[in-house]
């Protein structure tokens, strides 16, 4: 029972789990919000994956550990694997996302739209949201020299960087950041953004992604 080939590594093993949910939402047979959702769970799961367990690889190779699992993989052959299969399970996310699901909504009256799709009415239905609701609630970090801030939580950041000449030619590097609070929707407004700025039912939703707003 010790030979590596009777065993499934862990990690490639919660990747084929998390593929089940991908297949949910390529799935045709399912309601059409029912596979966005799916999808969303899928880059959730993901996300969480890299946080915890990716990381958790990622620190035994910079300490110099390297232990090898019962399934004979080491950090660093997990982690190449890892790399490969999500590779290739990101490519089928975006293929569908962009290539079906988004196409589908829009056929509904449902479109993601960008900043640059906005019009003079639509922008400053999304610049009061932004005023009055998320530049209220920011956190900002400060920051002098090449650490960077630690975020615990999985939160949208915004930063920028100013470096100008210190004493004796040395530059000097200082870096800001804007953290969102994590119960902030994705998505601005909630109530979505009319063509007309208007709040017709009847017209087209088009709710706007909050990392495309320039402020961010």
């Amino acid at each position: 029972m010790t030979d590596p080939k009777l065993f499934l590594n862990r990690e490639l093993s919660w990747l084929e789990f998390n593929n089940r949910v991908l297949h949910e939402a390529i799935d045709e047979r399912n309601p059409l919000l029912e596979r966005l959702k799916f999808l969303a769970i899928f880059n959730t799961n993901l996300d969480e994956f890299y946080m915890v367990r990716v990381a958790g690889l990622r620190r035994q190779v910079a300490a110099g550990i390297h232990p090898v699992t019962a399934d004979g993989m080491s950090p660093v052959e997990q982690l190449t694997a890892i790399s490969t299969r999500v590779s290739e399970q990101m490519r089928r996310q975006r293929v569908l996302l962009y290539d079906t699901l988004l196409p589908q909504l829009a056929n509904h009256g449902i479109k993601l739209v960008s900043i640059d799709d906005l019009t003079s009415a639509e922008w400053q239905t999304v610049d009061e949201f932004f005023e009055a609701q998320v530049f209220p609630v920011l956190t900002p970090h400060c920051r002098s020299g090449p650490s960077i801030p630690l975020h615990l939580q999985p939160v949208a950041v915004a930063g920028c960087t100013d470096s100008r000449p210190g004493e004796q030619g040395r530059a000097i590097c200082q870096g800001e950041s804007a953290e969102e609070p994590s119960t902030l929707d994705p998505v601005w407004p909630r109530q979505h953004v009319h063509p007309t700025g208007a709040g017709d039912r009847r017209e087209p939703r088009r709710p706007v992604p909050r990392n495309g707003y320039p402020g961010l």
